[in-house]
């Protein structure tokens, strides 16, 4: 069976919209009888690459294009209104403008200032548009033409511009980024805080010329040109250049200076000042890509505009682009992610060759996702990319793309086509050039898109009854077909072979519903009738449990409610309908996965607004889901951490990732732990955030951890640098001390091994810790060849010392026990060693003291004996240990040998 004759439905466009409308029941009447200038303006207006409408008649009947349909926003029902009452709001201002073209004028206004409605609300806009008269043969003016252009945001950016100017104005009147002066020839010789504080340099790098190691490499010379200019024929310096600051960033300051001079004219000195103008570079660059960017458009706009061949069409917006971007080659291609296939189309190479058919895989997993998710891809550098091996930056490298960038373009959901441009050197594309060459590849696109569009239109009529015959869905026409005093029922007229496929039956043709589907009929018959009545189209599910099918019913009149006729297009959902049983079962277990694991998990939306937080989140926090909502999860952050959440929100958003670290109230309410957040972004096809997936880990013994790791370090720094000075005075009185090398050789190597035996009682210290001074006694007695039977010690255990005293106490000790050894108690066999100490307790305003006694008895002293015991051990006891450690010492040599005491403070904590 076979259908009448029909149009395809195309895609709901002003040019759909405009096809569609009942013209009839407007002042310019129907469609088929519109004058020939009428016609052929609809046609200019909706084929215009420009915001575009048509305003025709005394009735000011407006028509416009998909661009104009953008800039009207919330006025949805504008098309064949008239003009006065779709710009009601601000027709006293453009009312007298339409009435001059009327007259035979042409009008063209830049940046207009018209207050109009957006939304629920009233909104100041700026428009660049021209009004154009449409004229007959004979001259009458019948219409209108507005070309139309939105500039808000150029004009907004143009008084942020203006605002930032006065801004800095008032900052340089009132107090400047940095004030220095330099000696007459221009050279730095004082102190600048000011400038150091906002460059980060030492005074050292400030002094002299060092200020231009601050300066950017390529504002360098110019400053440097600049200055020397200024002192070799004074005058007042007014220079901008690049300055690096504290933080390593480069900021645009603004250096002024002039010189002081003397009665005589001489110059004394020069005064100057910087004054930070990042803002209105920042600005003046905004307004001006701005600018280009929509010159460009314009200008790409206009050459569009005649082409109708879509390979035409991306051929000269690829030529333009490359020119424009000065880059080697700009060129579309087709994509087919489930052949994994990129085939060149149409562009512009220059003097290179098009880059041959490839497969995307050999450029990476990433650039698949992001073709399937609508993402553009930016390279800056192919070959020193990390995210690259080195097989995918040799793929990038055989077609000659060091630095690339790729743009999916997108059809029903689907990357069909990319928009690629390559260069054969690094770059970093800015902000600016990436939306343009999106804004290039969806403006080509949707003219390329119109073209095919058009040229599918030519051919649609001759394809339609072979598409109808072949196509998938089933489709019919039914007609009421029952008698006034019947139940309603309807008759099977028409229907294509995929109908007749779903029906199961092929002798529908002639028979009423109720005769071929008794159980099913009576609720579809109630919608046919309603229909067929209403003429309002209708949309349901039909379950066949006869044919165990469910079934997706498009229902409408193809013509007036008197023919009785109602078209059916049927499609079979039945494993659509399965699969979303699947779904939601997969959705569920989901779910509960992300209900089981450890952290805590949430969801929000792309602007950062909680949507569902999980059990975990609740639980730990005591907040209610519904309370977390929003931003009310903000409550349960430390307020010292709301600050940093929101700045990483707000980047977030430009960035694409959301990470950062805070502390969460736990539901004690008073108990807050450190936790790290981390947030991926979910992307609608057009790579926009339409949500946002969480998760909040516990870190807070891990940063525990860190904390005790930095303290440690610089407590090993610290005990470093004072190993490294004992060792530097120990080898320097070795030195003045030693007879020859080889006794420098051996008394080195004896301190050396003391000053090694404390490092090993302090490296098994924990952080607390401290040594004691028995502990240290016996390590370096036990040092010591021989003579310990002939030794005493007294004293309490536990007498915790100073970290910083033991090293130099050590190698007092040492001494003195060398010196036993060689020429005294520990030398002899019949001389004895008596060391006993005390500790004697703080009192007000006095730190506990330990105090150490040394005597030896029986030691029989040779003569010159005395002289020997007088080197380095009695001075360190007697010079250094008051010097370095507040000791209080004595060192008397008796006739039975050495007797020396030590008084020095101890730690607080003097005894466990």
């Amino acid at each position: 069976m076979t259908l009448t004759q029909a149009r395809p439905v195309l895609p709901v466009s002003m040019a759909a919209q405009v096809a569609a409308y009942d013209w009839s029941a407007t002042p310019l009447g129907p469609m088929a009888e519109w004058p020939a200038e009428l016609a052929s303006s609809v046609s200019l207006v909706l084929d215009c690459g420009f915001s575009a409408a048509l305003v025709w008649g005394p009735h000011l009947i407006t028509l416009y294009n998909d661009g104009f349909a953008k800039i009207l926003g919330s006025k949805a029902h504008a098309l064949g209104q008239p003009f006065s009452s779709i710009w009601g709001e601000v027709w006293p201002d453009i009312g007298p403008l339409v009435a001059q073209v009327h007259a035979g004028q042409t009008i063209f206004q830049e940046n207009y200032p018209l207050l109009i409605e957006r939304g629920s609300s009233l909104e100041q806009t700026y428009f660049t548009f021209s009004y154009s008269p449409v004229r007959d043969a004979d001259g009458r003016v019948l219409g209108l033409i507005d070309l139309v252009v939105e500039t808000t945001e150029a004009v907004n950016a143009s008084m942020r511009l203006r605002e930032s100017e006065a801004r800095a104005r008032r900052l340089v009147d009132g107090m400047a980024q940095a004030n220095w002066e330099t000696d007459a020839a221009g050279m730095i010789v004082t102190d600048s805080p000011s400038w150091r504080a906002y460059t980060g340099q030492s005074l050292d790098q400030w002094l002299g010329a060092g200020w231009l190691d601050a300066i950017h490499p390529d504002d360098k010379a110019y400053a440097e040109r600049q200055w020397h200019e200024a002192v070799a024929r004074p005058r007042q310096v007014d220079a901008e250049f690049r300055l690096r600051d504290a933080q390593g960033n480069w900021r645009w300051t603004n250096v002024r200076a002039v010189p002081l001079l003397d009665e005589q004219g001489a110059v004394i000195k020069w005064v100057g000042m910087n004054i930070d103008i990042t803002a209105r570079k920042d600005a003046e660059l905004a307004l001006r890509q701005s600018e280009e960017r929509h010159a460009f458009l314009l200008q790409l706009s206009d050459a569009l505009r005649p082409l109708t061949d879509a390979d035409e069409i991306q051929r000269k917006a690829a030529e333009l682009l490359s020119r424009q971007l000065r880059v080697d080659r700009a060129f579309y291609y087709d994509t087919n992610l489930e052949a994994d296939a990129a085939t060149p189309t149409q562009g512009h190479v220059g003097d290179e060759q098009p880059p041959p058919s490839t497969t995307l895989s050999e450029f990476g997993d990433e650039v698949i996702a992001a073709f399937a998710a609508g993402r553009t891809l930016v390279y800056a550098d192919t070959q020193r990319d990390r995210k690259l091996n080195a097989a995918q930056k040799a793929a990038f490298a055989s077609i000659g793309a060091r630095s690339a960038v790729g743009v999916p373009l997108l059809k029903a959901g689907r990357p069909v086509a990319a928009l690629g441009v390559h260069h054969s050197q690094p770059r970093a594309w800015s902000e600016d050039e990436l939306r343009l060459i999106d804004d290039v590849a969806d403006r080509t696109w949707s003219a390329v898109e119109r073209a095919r569009a058009e040229a599918s239109l030519q051919l649609s009529e001759a394809r339609y009854r072979t598409l109808f015959e072949q196509v998938q869905e089933g489709f019919c026409i039914i007609e009421k077909c029952s008698a006034a005093d019947e139940p309603v029922d309807f008759c099977w007229v028409e229907g294509n072979p995929a109908f007749i496929s779903i029906a199961k039956r092929t002798d529908l043709i002639g028979l009423t519903m109720r005769a071929t589907f008794p159980e099913e009929a009576e609720r579809a018959i109630d919608i046919y009738e309603r229909v067929l009545r209403t003429g309002e189209p209708a949309q349901f599910e039909y379950a066949m449990p006869s044919l165990e099918l469910i079934l997706e019913l498009h229902v409408f009149r193809p013509g007036e409610e008197q023919s009785g006729q109602v078209a059916v297009l049927f499609q079979d959902i039945t494993q659509r309908k399965r699969a979303e049983v699947a779904l939601a079962e997969a959705e569920q277990r989901q779910r509960a996965l992300l209900e089981g694991i450890p952290q805590l998990v949430w969801r929000a939306d792309g602007e950062g607004q909680w949507t569902w937080a999980s059990p975990q989140w609740t639980g730990y926090t005591g907040q209610r889901e519904g309370d977390s909502l929003g931003e009310g999860w903000l409550e349960t952050v430390h307020p010292d951490d709301r600050d940093a959440v929101r700045t990483a929100w707000n980047s977030a958003q430009e960035t694409g990732v959301f990470e950062v670290d805070y502390r969460v109230r736990g539901a004690n309410g008073h108990r807050f732990r450190w936790f790290h957040t981390r947030a991926t972004p979910v992307l609608d096809h057009y790579g926009s955030i339409i949500e946002w997936l969480g998760t909040s880990t516990d870190v807070d013994e891990m940063r525990k951890l860190q904390e005790r790791q930095h303290v440690l370090v610089a407590e090993l720094q610290h005990r470093t640098r004072n190993l490294m000075g004992v060792i530097n005075a120990v080898v320097e009185k070795t030195g003045r001390a030693s007879r020859n090398m080889a006794d420098f050789h051996a008394r080195l190597r004896d301190r050396l091994q003391a000053l090694a035996r404390v490092q090993s009682l302090l490296s098994r210290l924990d952080e607390h810790d401290r040594v004691t001074f028995d502990e240290l006694i016996h390590t370096e007695l036990s040092a010591m060849n021989g003579g310990l039977e002939r030794i005493s010690l007294d004293g309490p255990t536990g007498v915790r010392l100073r970290s910083s005293t033991v090293q130099t106490l050590a190698m007092a000790l040492h001494e003195l026990a060398t010196n036993a050894v060689k020429y005294g108690a520990l030398g002899q066999p019949h001389a004895r060693l008596s060391i006993t100490w005390r500790l004697i307790p703080a009192s007000e305003g006095t730190a506990p003291n330990l105090h150490i006694d040394w005597r030896e008895s029986g030691v029989v002293m040779p003569d010159g004996e005395a002289e020997g015991r007088s080197g380095q051990g009695r001075e360190l006891i007697e010079r250094a240990l008051p010097y370095q450690l507040s000791a209080q010492t004595t060192y008397e040599l008796g006739q039975d040998g050495v007797h020396c005491t030590i008084l020095l403070p101890v730690s607080a904590r003097t005894h466990e």
